[in-house]
């Protein structure tokens, strides 16, 4: 089981409503934000609420070729 706070590697699969994106770990559902579809990166585990894991983008470690320069914000995604 995935614990908050902790980090976890995945790649996003597809955007949600809200800005964040799904991706699945261990059988977890996890919408993460500052991330791009198909690319792999470090997240860390921010909260779980009704069953699904909510978390931040830490490191993008394969970026998609969609990634623009996010300026100030690496949080952004370009």
């Amino acid at each position: 089981m995935l614990s908050i706070g902790g980090l976890v590697e995945l790649v996003p699969e597809k955007p949600v409503v809200g800005g964040r994106m799904l991706a699945r770990v261990e059988g977890e559902v996890v919408l993460v934000s500052g991330a791009i579809p198909g690319e792999r990166l470090a997240a860390r585990i921010a909260r779980r609420q009704q069953g699904v894991l909510f978390a931040t983008t830490v490191d993008v470690l394969e970026p998609s070729p969609d990634r623009c320069d996010p300026g100030p914000d690496p949080a952004c995604g370009g």
